[in-house]
């Protein structure tokens, strides 16, 4: 009878040092080129803050045609999906930072609304469109972390209980 290996457990390495050894940040990136890129992001900032402007234009628009209709289904909300998925990505590099996250939370939202069809999200959107309202009109004050942190947890709770149970 031939003997029999032992199961072996092989750890996967999981954070960057231990996967590429210790090596020191400016050894494996070029300063040059990492300043570079962050000057061109910094005279970006414009054009995204311009786009992440006109994408809500076009949700405000999209969010009138979407109250006109009595039933909601998973193309309607997935319609806003798009629209707030560009917000989401485009808003941070335009400066608008809480924007990002108001738009990570009706992201979720949407998505998970267009999943559960039919379901009438009017509240959850009316109520994330007015803190869009507030930050891009510069009532709501971006740099109070502290309210900025309850706003999103307030959205996010209203989220989670529209789909609890």
């Amino acid at each position: 009878m031939s003997e029999q290996k032992k199961a072996q457990i092989i750890e996967q390495k999981s954070s960057f040092n231990e996967k590429m050894g210790n090596v020191k940040f400016d050894e494996v990136f070029d300063k040059t080129t990492l300043h570079k890129a962050e000057s061109i992001v910094l005279k970006k900032e414009s054009e995204f803050k311009n786009a992440t402007k006109e994408d809500y234009e076009n949700l405000l628009k999209a969010i009138e045609k979407f109250n006109r209709k009595e039933n909601l289904f998973k193309g309607d909300y997935e319609e806003l999906t798009e629209i707030i998925l560009r917000i989401k990505s485009r808003a941070e590099t335009g400066g608008f930072g809480l924007v990002t996250l108001v738009a990570k939370s009706l992201f979720e939202f949407c998505e998970t609304a267009s999943q559960k069809t039919p379901i009438d999200g009017r509240k959850v959107i009316r109520l994330h469109m007015a803190s869009f309202e507030q930050i891009f009109s510069g009532l709501f004050d971006e740099k109070n972390h502290e309210k900025a942190e309850k706003l999103v947890a307030g959205l996010n709770a209203i989220v989670a209980a529209n789909f609890k149970g």
